[in-house]
């Protein structure tokens, strides 16, 4: 199964929603509010789609992929820790910033992750495949 960098993108905020839900963390909630779509179709802040889309193709660059728009879930996966710390300091990351880092770097290592974290993926990458157009997710204006 591969991936759209769009799909990605709103599979990445379908996790961060699911987090958010259970913990109500200021960091999960303001980079979601941030991804969100316009009826432009552009995100609330231009930068998290520039931003998902260079840190995407820095893993995808490392794996040495070809076709970047047929993006193995992994591979975003992986990419996810790249955009949290683009976005967040490093020396203080939240609980939930780090819980997603840590487990990202398990899969980078190719260790076992938090089977509840990787339930919640599969269901996002699943869901996420299952809309026609995955900026309705996250389409928080409608036109």
């Amino acid at each position: 199964m591969k991936l759209t960098r769009l799909q990605t993108f709103n599979a990445m905020a379908m996790l961060f929603d699911i987090y958010y839900l259970e913990t109500l963390s200021d960091d999960l909630g303001g980079i979601l509010g941030s991804m969100s779509f316009l009826s432009d179709h552009s995100t609330a802040d231009s930068a998290m789609w520039e931003v998902w889309n260079e840190n995407l193709n820095k893993i995808l660059d490392k794996k040495n992929i070809k076709n970047q728009n047929q993006i193995k879930p992994l591979h975003a996966f992986l990419a996810i820790k790249l955009f949290l710390e683009y976005f967040f300091e490093t020396e203080y990351l939240s609980k939930e910033i780090l819980f997603f880092i840590n487990n990202i770097n398990l899969a980078y290592d190719q260790k076992q992750i938090d089977p509840f974290l990787l339930r919640n993926w599969s269901k996002c990458i699943h869901n996420v495949l299952l809309i026609k157009d995955s900026r309705d997710y996250l389409n928080i204006f409608e036109s």
